[in-house]
């Protein structure tokens, strides 16, 4: 995804380089520890762009809920949003079809909505 050092460089703290496999796409999703009661493993999830990265939407399910609460990292767009809201991380796993149209764009925010089983 990135290079850090080229030949004949002192590899810094970052390392030499950022690799990911963009054939098969996921989403690092947070949820609120008030609502990850309404989540399961293999629910369908629907994403848009935060910030129009893409059009339209992606589909994906639900592949692990991490079993720690933490301090949220993404903060929200959102001025009146609580910064220190707890959160459990949820990946979620693209379609293939939707992993196609976003394989250029590691790293993107969107929205997820969690569709009722």
């Amino acid at each position: 995804l990135k290079i850090h050092s080229r030949v004949g460089e002192r590899p810094g703290s970052d390392g030499v380089m950022e690799v990911g496999a963009s054939q098969s796409m996921e989403a690092l999703v947070e949820v609120y520890e008030s609502d990850i009661n309404r989540i399961s493993i293999g629910q369908s999830v629907t994403l848009i762009s935060e910030n129009g990265g893409f059009k339209g939407t992606l589909e994906g399910r639900v592949k692990r809920i991490t079993p720690q609460v933490r301090q949220r990292k993404v903060l929200s767009t959102d001025p009146t949003g609580d910064a220190d809201a707890r959160v459990i991380e949820v990946d979620v796993v693209l379609t293939p079809e939707s992993a196609k149209r976003v394989t250029q764009l590691s790293g993107l925010k969107v929205i997820a909505r969690f569709k009722t089983p």
